[in-house]
């Protein structure tokens, strides 16, 4: 099923030049960061379905998959479908919301912003990562750390949120090896 319109989840792409390929990658790391989504390749902006037209879907999905392999990172969890649509083949990727709080293409963090993937700023980078720490890092701690201190738990409400919020995951974790003497 192909979706009517562009939003935060959906992305749509007439063709596959060069410059459409990098813009893919922008689209996978932004979806990855954020909620999932799917990209659509053959569809304009406006929902029109043209198709594949230059080259044969195969070589195209094999092409977006290196380009993804090689440029975003760390790598996303992604599936490339080749649909057959009112008799033209689309090209459909599948981008799970992923296991990492933030995803690079060339460099540079993604995220998607309404129907439009954009260059995450330091804050949100920030506000990506305390909030990944505080959801899976912090439980993952907590149960070593009963491991290691014969039962006592220490929980997130120690270090308070705001302090949480602005400390990165090398700082959290030297922070509690260190308040537990390790």
């Amino acid at each position: 099923m192909i979706p009517p319109s562009e939003g935060i989840n959906v992305e749509f792409k007439r063709e596959l030049s060069r410059k459409q390929r990098r813009d893919v990658c922008k689209e996978v790391a932004a979806f990855a960061s954020t909620e999932g989504g799917s990209v659509f390749i053959g569809i304009d902006d406006d929902g029109c379905v043209y198709g594949i037209i230059d080259e044969k879907p195969e070589l195209q999905r094999d092409t977006i998959s290196r380009f993804i392999n090689t440029y975003i990172s760390p790598i996303p969890i992604f599936n490339i479908n080749i649909i057959t649509f009112r008799g033209v083949d689309i090209i459909e990727i599948v981008v799970e919301n992923g296991p990492h709080p933030i995803y690079y293409y060339d460099g540079k963090p993604y995220i998607r912003v309404g129907t439009i993937s954009v260059p995450a700023s330091p804050d949100q980078v920030i506000e990506k990562i305390s909030g990944w720490c505080i959801t899976k890092l912090i439980p993952e701690m907590s149960y070593s750390i009963s491991q290691v201190k014969g039962g006592n738990v220490v929980s997130a409400a120690v270090y308070g949120q705001s302090e949480l919020a602005t400390m990165g995951y090398g700082k959290l974790i030297e922070k509690i090896k260190e308040d537990l003497g390790l």
